[in-house]
């Protein structure tokens, strides 16, 4: 979620064939653009050892900062909207309200739910967290995102590209993600993906 996975899949595009599952902004068949690797294993029936499974990671605290920004592109009559003339106070208060207010939920990530309240950070980070699976074989990271895919490309003797830059209109103001968090909702971040915090080893940059 929010780490530049449409860029890199539409970058590998070329290189799949007609059997391959594409997904990109829009459901195939039974698969959500978003389709969790546990979901995916499980829908296909793959012998998922005979492939090189790869994802791409990011910076929780900035990843989440651009979910808000995502989501204030679909709702861009909320009050929730921050503008560049807001203090900072006002700043870490909208966006806790964000991460905590619950909101309506209209389809789950595997398609078996209906429509359910949930606050935004709980749904967010169960959703991020489902994709740094035990299965996956190699990471991306975002922040290094071209020459990780460079290498990629490389180790699969693949000709390389620069990748697009897709869906990077969403935020409204210039700030450093770190201008959004006060204490509290710093320290929500770090609690709700300690265990991805640990495993790619983030932290928290002020600026």
């Amino acid at each position: 979620m929010k780490t530049a996975g449409s860029s890199v899949e539409l970058s590998l595009e070329s290189f799949c064939s007609a059997d391959d599952i594409l997904t990109g902004d829009i459901a195939d068949g039974d698969f959500h653009p978003h389709t969790s690797p546990e979901v995916l294993f499980l829908k296909t029936g793959k012998k998922w050892k005979d492939y090189l499974k790869i994802s791409i990671c990011r910076n929780p605290w900035d990843m989440t900062v651009s979910y808000y920004w995502w989501c204030m592109k679909r709702n861009s009559d909320s009050i929730l909207i921050i503008k560049n003339q807001d203090i900072d106070s006002l700043v870490h208060e909208k966006f806790r309200l964000f991460l905590e207010t619950e909101s309506l939920f209209d389809l789950d990530i595997d398609k078996s739910s209906k429509p359910f309240y949930e606050k935004p950070i709980d749904w967010f980070s169960k959703v991020s967290l489902s994709f740094a699976s035990d299965k996956i074989d190699r990471y991306l990271k975002f922040e290094n995102i071209q020459a990780d895919y460079d290498n990629l490309c490389k180790d699969l003797s693949l000709e390389t590209s620069t990748l697009p830059r897709l869906k990077t209109n969403s935020r409204k103001i210039s700030r450093h993600y770190s201008k959004y968090y006060s204490d509290y909702t710093r320290e929500v971040i770090e609690e709700k993906f300690s265990n991805y915090i640990d495993k790619f080893g983030y932290c928290f940059l002020q600026k």
